[in-house]
């Protein structure tokens, strides 16, 4: 998955605003972004996955009857799941196609402020990560780019302009989870906190 050169030191997680800067993402118009969302709004991933070359219309096709049988289950994550495309080429594909930058979330480290901007709920429900906030632009990570109704939620709920960073379905699912983990204990010390209080 793309980072910034060089990559961080073993063991050591580097700045997502960093990461943004390297991959010179962070000074993109808003305007530009709101092109690129409605292009994706028009955009069906078996046609872009076929045009971009990394699987054929009868394995889509394969992959359309089998979601069939697997009810809640995007096009992207049964192509995966069935062996047709791996999680990597597909979100290559997708950071090639809607010209995002792809960052590896095991190596950038989010920024604390961007997790406490978003509540749990929004991240829970539509499996959004936000990795940083700076100003008015709240940076967020998702693994299909073309689920845009949490960029909406997102916009009209923060009132900020959002950036959107791309990674692969694991990684964000694990992130994820483990941000809501991380808020459950957050929590459950404030509370023995006001307990103990006089």
């Amino acid at each position: 998955v793309q980072h910034a050169a060089g990559g961080p030191p073993e063991g050591r997680k580097r700045p997502i605003g960093a990461v943004l800067a390297d991959l010179n993402k962070s000074d993109r118009p808003a305007i530009d972004e709101a092109v690129l969302a409605q292009r994706r709004k028009k955009m069906r991933l078996g046609d872009l996955l076929v045009e971009s070359a990394y699987v054929t219309q009868a394995e889509v096709d394969l992959a359309l009857a089998e979601q069939k049988r697997r009810p809640g289950k995007r096009l992207g994550e049964v192509l995966v799941e069935i062996g047709i495309l791996s999680e990597l080429d597909l979100a290559r594909s997708l950071a090639a196609k809607f010209q995002l930058p792809l960052i590896d979330l095991d190596t950038i480290e989010p920024n604390p402020a961007g997790l406490r901007a978003v509540p749990r709920e929004i991240m829970s429900k539509y499996g959004v990560l936000p990795v940083d906030i700076d100003a008015n632009v709240l940076t967020v990570a998702i693994a299909d780019p073309m689920v845009t109704d949490a960029i909406d939620m997102l916009r009209f709920q923060s009132r900020m302009r959002i950036r959107v960073v791309l990674v692969t379905e694991s990684q964000l699912r694990r992130a994820v989870g483990d941000a809501l983990r991380e808020g459950n204990t957050s929590q459950k010390t404030q509370a023995k906190g006001l307990d103990k209080a006089p």
